[in-house]
């Protein structure tokens, strides 16, 4: 049977002033909760937790999801090796002549 916010159709982003916070303690089994004052921020990349340390400073906890992780990783050249197409299809060697010469006006 899936939850009820798993059978939802979720926005695009959501956004929360005030979060509440379920727990349960491991020892006695209880669960408790609490509502605490956080910024929450959701949407395809992952989760910010946005809130004050105890001296009043800014401080953010970022849980990135997966779709975030692998975006990063193909920006930074760490994800799979994929060919945009088959280059077995067509000859790149003009192309590939003409990228090597050099350019004889340089601007």
């Amino acid at each position: 049977m899936k939850s009820q916010i798993e059978s939802e159709v979720l926005p695009e982003k959501i956004e929360a002033e005030v979060v509440t916070i379920e727990v349960k303690d491991t020892k006695t089994g209880k669960i408790y909760k609490r509502e605490v004052p956080l910024l929450y921020k959701e949407n395809d990349n992952g989760i910010i937790l946005c809130g004050e340390d105890s001296k009043g400073q800014k401080s953010e906890i970022v849980f990135l999801s997966d779709v975030a992780i692998e975006k990063m990783m193909n920006f930074m050249g760490k994800g799979p090796d994929h060919s945009h197409h088959d280059h077995s299809e067509h000859d790149h060697s003009e192309h590939d002549r003409l990228e090597s010469d050099p350019p004889e006006h340089v601007l």
